[in-house]
């Protein structure tokens, strides 16, 4: 790793790059301006990554040739690539060359998030300056300050890499979004779960004194695992569910439905996800609302029905709107225990206090109100709690949905 000055500039950009969407957050002056997000369907190619990034040059006419560049990353899970490692070089190499114009960008004009420290024996990630850091990683200072985000103190120890490093130190990258997420959230409101509902997953991350607490340490074995910090480790404790209010297959949550006064199996295909009750129910903003349907038809109210009716080999004119908006509201309620369970999993490992709060964040950050009413805590979000926007703000809805990239940038700026 190499050092990173840390030190502030006219204009950064925080990307999150995701197998489904690119996000990204752009600061002018330390300020938040814009938040926007792409589809970029990776398992496609690493063409829809190009074009992702052109989308964003239109937005940004000038600027990214201009901006300092703050990355994470959990394209890589994609089948594009033959193995994890493979994805994040790949994705290294692309992302250097598209966005500075040289394959070797100094650490001061790109760099890539590798975390808020090393991981200590008890799983908790440490937010506090005073920490150290494995030899010869990079520090930036980074903390934040309720009333002003951009005003950092105390936050704690941001790792990161250049765009060189990125191959031989690929676990570090690897899926680390949930990190800069939580870092941020730990140095704001101190203690509670981050939970980041996407399109396709679910993260679940504790966070107590200031710091990022990892409960996965042990749980997975192999090469890399143990830690805490990879996917196959979260996904044994329950830090990561996957799960979203997007892409996800409704076969994935009941296998036997109730529907017209009967107990039914459903068909074990790609008819529906979950984006499907979400429209139904009203709850999933159109605007959030940007992959292709399972059967590649229009997102109206009638072919959401039909996708709907097909799980049950029926037509969407076999039944009522009310009897298919029920169904929608069943698989809602599915959706809803198993992320209950998984909350419950990670409080009660990490010995989280009752009262503790759910910090929502995400496209399905509507969910975590009901979440933290049937647990008994207190609901924040990360748009009005850890950066300080009104509900009716302009970036608010956004930058929800893109927390890692806003905290990613944030974090850079620091």
């Amino acid at each position: 790793m190499s050092e990173y000055p840390g030190r502030s500039a006219e204009l950064a950009i925080g990307w999150d790059v995701g197998g489904a969407h690119l996000k990204a957050a752009l600061l002018r002056g330390g300020e938040l301006v814009d938040v926007a997000q792409w589809p970029c369907p990776l398992w496609l190619g690493q063409d829809r990554l190009s074009q992702a990034i052109a989308q964003a040059r239109l937005r940004w006419p000038g600027v990214i040739e201009q901006a300092r560049h703050g990355l994470t990353m959990t394209a890589e899970m994609v089948d594009l690539f033959p193995d994890r490692a493979s994805g994040v070089a790949a994705l290294a190499a692309q992302l250097a060359l598209e966005l500075t114009g040289t394959a070797t960008p100094c650490i001061d004009r790109l760099a890539w998030y590798a975390g808020p420290a090393a991981a200590s024996t008890d799983g908790t990630l440490a937010s506090s300056a005073a920490n150290s850091v494995p030899a010869g990683s990079a520090t930036g200072a980074s903390g934040v300050n309720p009333a002003d985000p951009t005003s950092a103190d105390d936050a704690g120890t941001a790792m990161w890499l250049a765009s060189t490093d990125a191959a031989a130190q690929w676990r570090r990258l690897a899926s680390a979004n949930y990190l800069a997420t939580a870092s941020l959230a730990a140095a704001v409101v101190g203690e509670g779960v981050l939970v980041d509902i996407g399109s396709t997953t679910t993260d679940l991350i504790v966070f107590r004194g200031g710091s990022v607490q990892l409960i996965g340490g042990g749980r997975a074995q192999g090469p890399g695992l143990g830690t805490g910090l990879a996917d196959a480790d979260r996904l044994a404790s329950g830090e990561l569910v996957y799960q979203g209010v997007v892409r996800t297959p409704l076969i994935a949550l009941a296998q036997r439905v109730p529907f017209a006064g009967h107990s039914v199996s459903v068909m074990n295909e790609l008819f529906a996800t979950s984006a499907d009750v979400y429209r139904l129910t009203g709850e999933l903003d159109e605007a959030h609302d940007q992959q292709p349907t399972a059967d590649g038809a229009p997102k109206t109210a009638a072919a959401t029905r039909q996708r709907l009716a097909r799980l049950l080999g029926r037509d969407g004119a076999d039944a009522s709107d009310e009897q298919w908006l029920a169904l929608a509201r069943f698989w809602r309620e599915r959706q809803l225990a198993e992320l209950a369970q998984g909350l419950q999993r990670v409080a009660h490992a990490s010995r989280l206090p009752a009262k503790a709060p759910l910090l929502a964040a995400g496209c399905g950050a509507f969910l975590v109100a009901e979440l933290a009413r049937d647990l008994g805590r207190p609901a924040l979000s990360f748009s009005a709690d850890v950066l300080g926007l009104a509900p009716g703000h302009a970036l608010a809805g956004w930058a929800q949905v893109c927390a890692p990239a806003v905290a990613v940038a944030l974090l850079l700026e620091t």
